[in-house]
C-alpha cells in the first residue's frame, strides 16, 4: 500500500507559504508505504504472542521479537530475534535457511 502526503493542506488551494515550498521542493512532502499481513499470518502472529513466544508490537510492523526459542517451518528463532511482518518474513526465512545449512562451496561431493 502507498500514500502520498501533499505539502499543502488543500492541494487545490495552497497558501503562499505552501506554494513557495511546492515550487522549491515539489508537491509531495512525504510518502509512506506498508504491507498488510495475510489473515493466516496475522492469526499465527497472535497465537505466538498469546503463547509467550513473541513480544508483539502493534505500532510497528517489524518490531516483534522472540521471547524464547522456537522453531517455525524448520527455522530456529532464538530469544531476541526479530519476527518480521509477512512481507519481510520470506526473505528472513531464506536467510535463516542458508545460515543453518552452512557455507556454500564449489567443491564436488567427492571433495575435489
Amino acid at each position: 500500500m502507498y500514500k502520498e502526503y501533499h505539502r499543502a493542506k488543500d492541494p487545490q488551494n495552497p497558501t503562499p507559504e505552501e506554494m513557495f515550498d511546492i515550487i522549491k521542493y515539489g508537491p509531495i512532502g512525504m510518502t509512506s508505504s506498508w504491507s498488510e499481513d495475510h489473515p493466516e499470518f496475522a492469526k499465527l502472529r497472535k497465537h505466538l504472542a498469546d503463547n509467550g513466544f513473541i513480544n508483539m508490537v502493534t505500532n510497528s510492523s517489524n518490531g516483534d521479537t522472540a521471547k524464547k526459542p522456537f522453531k517455525l517451518n524448520g527455522k530456529i528463532f532464538k530469544k531476541g530475534d526479530r519476527f518480521y511482518c509477512a512481507c519481510a518474513m520470506k526473505y528472513d526465512m531464506e536467510r535463516r535457511m542458508a545460515k543453518q545449512a552452512g557455507p556454500v562451496t564449489d567443491s564436488k561431493p567427492d571433495g575435489s
